[in-house]
């Protein structure tokens, strides 16, 4: 049987020098999920955020473009002492999850305003492709 490829999800990963734990339970108030927030053997404090399943379900993100401007709307309404851990991160990526598949292709568009966004929170971007499950 093929196995189809298709968007799975956008994680953000933040990378910062301070506790990020305000931040991160700001962006969980606004539909986020932490799939992991801590630090790490470096010091440093590492979170890897996701929008809400139950939110992604209601909501049809079954596109990166909606899932991140619905990441963009909730980091730009930050309240203050959030955003300004936000602005303080040292590294802030979005990265776009796929999984591979034999069969059509995917074509996903990013919008140039979305992009523009994305820029102005200082965020950069990788893509995934994440193997199919041989054994299905």
């Amino acid at each position: 049987m093929k196995e189809v490829a298709r968007y799975l999800n956008t994680d953000l990963d933040l990378i910062a020098e301070q506790d990020l734990t305000l931040l991160v339970q700001a962006l969980e108030t606004s539909g986020f999920y932490t799939l992991h927030a801590g630090v790490g053997d470096d010091g440093k404090w590492y979170a890897t955020l996701e929008i809400n399943e139950v939110a992604d379900e209601a909501l049809h993100l079954r596109q990166p473009e909606l899932t991140i401007v619905l990441m963009l709307d909730a980091i730009e309404a930050l309240d203050a002492p959030a955003r300004a851990l936000w602005d303080a991160c040292m590294s802030k990526t979005l990265d776009i999850g796929y999984q591979c598949g034999d069969g059509a292709r995917v074509r996903n568009e990013l919008t140039n305003a979305t992009l523009s966004r994305m820029s102005a929170l200082g965020m950069g971007m990788f893509i995934t492709l994440y193997p199919c499950d041989i054994d299905n």
